[in-house]
């Protein structure tokens, strides 16, 4: 079984820590919409490349951290 044979068709992925896509881009086959937030420049950078390098057009690339409490510098606040 694999993680994007648990994701509903037409539903959406948050990947946090993205790193160069290894989560995002095949749950992008998947899920409608996908949301792959990478703090690391170096790293972003490569899974931006990856994303334009597989058509992944459903794949937005966010540059920041993801935390629960927002800071004035590229954090994410994210709720349930």
């Amino acid at each position: 079984m694999t993680l994007a044979s648990q994701i509903s068709r037409g539903g959406g992925f948050l990947d946090v820590g993205a790193n160069i896509g290894a989560f995002a881009l095949p749950v992008s086959r998947a899920a409608q919409t996908v949301v792959a937030i990478e703090p690391h420049p170096g790293l972003v950078d490569i899974l931006q490349r990856n994303v334009e390098a597989n058509g992944r057009t459903n794949i937005s690339v966010v540059r920041g951290a993801a935390g629960a409490v927002a800071c004035p510098r590229g954090v994410i606040r994210v709720q349930c």
